[in-house]
């Protein structure tokens, strides 16, 4: 869920400020849900969307201040899966691949 995902980050960050450790970069989300990646991202859609969830609206806040960058990545290639569903073999290992020769 992107919203705890934010949540993490600003925690980090925050921390990270307190030791003198936080990276000048701005953290990148990535998620393959494109209709909360455009909820999150596009003010304009407020008007027909005011029933959704307060945690948007906290997203879109953060993503608007410049805290969180919110990117699409494809279902296939969601690293995140590996930690959080039940994959196929072949799924599996070609994640888990990709994750060991990233540096």
């Amino acid at each position: 869920m992107i919203a705890t995902a934010v949540q993490e980050v600003i925690w980090i960050n925050q921390y990270l400020s307190e030791l003198g450790l936080r990276d000048s970069e701005v953290p990148i989300i990535r998620s393959d849900n494109q209709a909360a990646i455009q909820i999150a991202a596009n003010d304009t859609l407020h008007n027909r969307s005011k029933h959704i969830d307060i945690r948007y609206h906290f997203i879109r806040q953060i993503v608007k201040e410049g805290g969180v960058v919110v990117t699409y990545v494809n279902t296939r290639e969601q690293e995140a899966d590996i930690n959080t569903k039940g994959l196929s073999v072949s799924t599996f290992k070609q994640i888990r691949d990709k994750l060991l020769t990233q540096s």
